[in-house]
């Protein structure tokens, strides 16, 4: 955040960063999918406005990248489709 910024403002902010956080990995936690990426994406733009370093996500998109690089399309969707339960819902 610029240095004319209010200390006030700049509270607000990181709280509403905190909020978001939370609110993204809850999202995940629950398979959210849809959330988790909304709140994810705020939590970035926030991290952007305070000049924060970092991703708080970086594990997760680390593990994802892995993922993706060991194994082929096939490979993932036939995965996907043994883990699925009986009724297709989790």
């Amino acid at each position: 955040m610029s240095e004319r910024t209010s200390p006030a403002v700049h509270e607000r902010v990181l709280q509403e960063h905190n909020g978001e956080l939370l609110k993204a990995w809850d999202a995940l936690a629950k398979y959210k999918f849809w959330m988790f990426g909304y709140h994810a994406a705020k939590v970035v733009t926030f991290r952007q406005i305070l000049g924060l370093k970092g991703n708080p996500f970086r594990l997760l998109v680390q593990t994802a990248q892995r993922y993706t690089a060991e194994h082929t399309v096939g490979q993932i969707l036939a995965e996907a489709h043994q883990q699925e339960p009986e009724g297709g819902k989790r």
